[in-house]
């Protein structure tokens, strides 16, 4: 067969698959790669082993250092998370892909493996929370296995490049800042020991030392100590062209990369060259990784760095917090609030009325302007129905708009329960954000964040995490969306009150923990001010609670 071919030999990287069909690909290609493996577990239908349960297997193995996942469902979300965990704790990468990213390959997921594949982002978060890195293709996972088999992860996003092309350093810097990487400038005083070494030598980092090295190999090992010592680095890179396939006149090269993996331990020290297997062989038996491709060198360094800040960050879900008596849960947006206000979400001055004349003494005791929202269950978006009138300033204002809003509901939907008109303050300034939750049959219930309001849906910008929510995750869930720069003080804007959106963010999750009975959360928006912030609508369905028009 062809794994009699191809069998690779023995290794750190442990593999575990539900596919037995897409293991043995893994298991051919590593070993084309010379990548040698410890336990390869395939776990097919997951009658009594599933994934999990081999992950958990390999994070316990002595002879695994790198575990290697792929998984097309997931029973045992808990499951799922506790060998996750259990490997990060080991100190083990785990380098997962998981398939059914889009609605098709979810659904063939599904109908292969008759599991949930679950909502792709959410799947993502939980192997975030958990220290594991999330891939995308099979020659990235075993890329960044090759790279953590050999060598510690990079203590630092910095990398270094020294490149006997300028082209091809160019090359890899871009690639280094694409994948998240940084490449700092070498210090003054570094860039002068290096040109004196190598007068010809350009550049702050990347370093091209033009081909002329190949005729001075002997100065290659002040150069690339010099580099190590020059910046805050996690990370060098060598671009040597072709020196690895030429035998004899390696030596001096080899020498100065060992010497740098031996002197700097805790760095990863990478060579990118065409080579002979006999090269790459000396240099991998000195925690040296060696590519022939640049920019696949550069990702799998970038892997290996994400994997260390996932690994650092990786935590246990916090302990479901005791919340104070709250109102029943479910109806309109004024009974949500209620929820949320009891629970430690700050809400408007506001108030439900039932006829136009309780709506005008509603605004006199606000302050004028106001705003008016139709108050009914089975209207949750307000606005695709017109049930929302802003900035009224007077008495004749709000009861034009109190009838307005009834007809405009009654009109739109006519079998709705109208329950009156919501009057609260007009608000101003600061950030639309969005506060959610659901409950994920797979991994139960989640917290997510973006940037709020009616576009919501149309950009997407959101996060996951699974609730309740510690402080340090509120925080990285926050710095998840692009958007979250808006609280920054963007372009000269006010800086706003990120903490109170944090706080928040905790209060929401602990609610949706606590209660198993919501099935959701929608906070849109979540008004972040330069002090404090406001839940502006809201809604809260309970597990036996009609969709509406949801």
């Amino acid at each position: 067969s062809l794994l009699a071919t191809a069998r690779p030999g023995p290794g750190t990287v442990g593999v575990a698959t539900q596919s037995g069909a897409y293991g043995s690909h893994i298991y051919a290609v590593a070993g084309f790669r010379g990548i040698g493996i410890s336990r390869a577990i395939a776990t097919g239908n997951e009658a009594d082993i599933d994934v999990a349960a081999a992950i958990d297997y390999l994070a316990e193995d002595p002879g695994t250092q790198v575990i290697c996942a792929s998984l097309e469902g997931c029973r045992d979300g808990d499951g799922l998370r506790r060998a996750l965990l259990k490997a990060a704790r080991a100190g083990k990468p785990v380098i997962v892909m998981k398939v059914g990213s889009t609605e098709v390959g979810a659904a063939a997921a599904a109908t292969h493996t008759g599991s949930l594949a679950g909502e792709d982002r959410i799947v993502d978060a939980v192997f975030r929370e958990c220290g594991a890195l999330r891939v995308a293709s099979i020659e990235e996972m075993l890329d960044i296995a090759y790279v953590c088999s050999l060598a510690p992860l990079p203590p630092a996003p910095g990398v270094g490049i020294l490149s006997v092309s300028g082209g091809i350093g160019v090359l890899m810097a871009d690639a280094c800042i694409e994948a998240g990487l940084a490449v700092p400038a070498m210090s003054p005083e570094v860039l002068a020991e290096i040109r004196a070494i190598q007068p010809v030598a350009g550049g702050r980092n990347p370093i091209d030392t033009t081909a002329q090295l190949g005729g001075r190999m002997h100065v290659f090992e002040g150069i690339s100590q010099a580099m190590m010592r020059g910046a805050e680095l996690g990370s060098v890179l060598f671009y040597l062209a072709h020196i690895g396939r030429n035998v004899p006149r390696f030596p001096p090269l080899e020498s100065a990369l060992v010497a740098l993996r031996r002197n700097f331990p805790d760095r990863l020290v990478v060579a990118v060259m065409t080579h002979v297997d006999e090269v790459r062989l000396r240099l991998e038996a000195e925690g040296i990784p060696v590519f022939e491709d640049p920019t696949r060198a550069v990702r799998a360094v970038a892997g290996a760095e994400r994997l260390r800040r996932l690994r650092g960050e990786a935590e246990a879900l916090p302990p479901v917090p005791s919340l104070p008596t709250l109102p029943a849960l479910g109806g309109h947006e004024a009974a949500a609030k209620a929820v949320l206000a009891a629970a430690g979400i700050p809400v408007p001055p506001e108030r439900a009325c039932a006829t136009a004349e309780a709506a005008v003494r509603a605004a006199e005791a606000i302050g004028f302007p106001v705003v008016a929202k139709i108050l009914s269950e089975d209207i949750l978006h307000k606005t695709e129905v017109g049930g929302v009138m802003l900035g009224l300033a007077d008495a004749a204002a709000v009861v034009g708009a109190f009838a307005e809003l009834v007809r405009r509901a009654q009109a739109a939907r006519p079998a709705a329960r109208i329950e009156g008109v919501l009057i609260a303050p007009m608000l101003r300034g600061g950030v639309e954000t969005i506060i959610g939750t659901l409950r994920d049959p797979v991994f139960g219930p989640m917290v997510m964040f973006g940037l709020g309001g009616v576009s919501v849906e149309l950009f997407a910008d959101v996060a996951f995490a699974s609730a309740p929510l510690s402080p340090a995750r509120a925080v990285r869930l926050v710095d998840e969306v692009r958007g979250s720069r808006l609280l920054a003080g963007w372009r000269g804007g006010p800086v706003l009150d990120r903490a109170a959106l944090e706080a928040a963010l905790c209060v929401v999750a602990a609610l949706a923990a606590a209660r198993p009975e919501i099935a959701s959360i929608d906070v849109n928006p979540f008004l972040v001010q330069e002090r404090g912030g406001f839940a502006l609508d809201a809604v809260i369905l309970t597990g036996d609670a009609p969709p509406g028009d949801a």
